[in-house]
């Protein structure tokens, strides 16, 4: 991203200091607050998963029965590098201001949502990866694309190419999870008056820092992301029947700190479809009443998010 310019800072003087800097850039992550964190000494670490349980069988006296064991595998979990820049050039720093604000506050707090919004989007979708280090998306990790198991029925609203999908996640160490590297650290150093080069190539003075952290996706069970596939607004809603018949699908033993995720749309989608349902009072035209904003699933929290997109590609 380029540095701030002088037409920048023009933009920024003589405004309104109650009202401060307005935030149009509206990209709503909550991600990196709902998922649960565990802090890391390294920048990798290794699980052990149990594919499969040792035989139990009766038997008769006298009789032995065949001997079985556990079935094991190593997986290798990375955390990833992730940097901001923020060079601010000091002649930059000196013309502002600082009506709406400190300039290096500005920058720095906008290079922290950054930060957040990159690490939602590369939840779901790990968009560059492998070529841009980023994360292996949720949605190539679904149970309901069937890639983990291709024995079950996926479950979706609709065969549309182009959908959302609403999803269900295992929020636990063994399931979903970030990881944060160097025992949690999230850096962000003062602001130091240092020599850069230019856009031209010569040197300059400039304030400068940086945000930078070890960052990895984690989902140590495969019985741990789920989906409603196919979902697209009020044209093809996501539905207290989906829903459930997405829950019917995870075990038990994973429906503690289950939540399901979705967008504004698919939020919108459900609502609508619960006008009907039997227990809503009506309203005086004898309509049913419009239903309050869903935050729950057959007792599971529903989390809203900027992030899952109404793009996916479902060929």
């Amino acid at each position: 991203m380029a540095n701030l310019t002088g037409y920048d800072i023009i933009v920024r003087n003589n405004n309104d200091a109650l009202t401060g800097c307005i935030e149009d850039v509206t990209i709503f992550s909550p991600e990196f607050f709902n998922f649960e964190v565990v802090t890391r000494a390294g920048s990798t670490y290794k699980t052990l998963n149990r594919l499969a349980l040792p035989q139990a069988a009766f038997r008769t006296v006298n009789q032995g029965i065949t001997g079985s064991s556990s079935t094991y595998k190593q997986v290798v979990h990375e955390m990833l590098p992730i940097d901001v820049i923020i060079n601010v050039d000091e002649i930059a720093y000196k013309m502002d201001d600082g009506v709406t604000g400190d300039v290096l506050y500005t920058e720095g707090r906008g290079a922290l949502q950054s930060v957040l919004n990159l690490i939602g989007t590369q939840t779901w979708y790990g968009v560059g990866y492998p070529t841009d280090n980023g994360f292996v998306g949720l949605r190539n990790q679904l149970l309901s694309s069937l890639e983990n198991n291709p024995t079950a029925t996926a479950v979706t609203a609709s065969n549309s190419a182009t959908s959302s999908t609403v999803y269900g996640i295992w929020h636990d160490v063994q399931g979903v999870h970030f990881d944060i590297g160097k025992y949690g650290e999230i850096a962000f150093p003062a602001f130091q008056r240092q020599q850069i080069n230019g856009a031209n190539g010569l040197p300059m003075f400039a304030w400068v820092s940086n945000i930078n952290c070890l960052v990895g996706l984690a989902v140590g069970s495969n019985e741990s992301v789920f989906g409603v596939t196919g979902v697209l607004g009020a044209t093809y809603p996501f539905t207290d029947k989906l829903g459930t018949q997405l829950l019917s699908t995870v075990p038990l033993n994973r429906r503690s700190n289950f939540k399901f995720w979705m967008n504004r749309s698919s939020l919108f989608g459900l609502q609508q479809s619960r006008t009907s349902m039997n227990y809503q009072p009506a309203g005086e035209t004898g309509a049913p009443a419009w239903p309050n904003r869903p935050t729950f699933l057959d007792g599971k929290e529903i989390v809203v998010t900027d992030n899952i997109t109404n793009t996916e590609n479902n060929t």
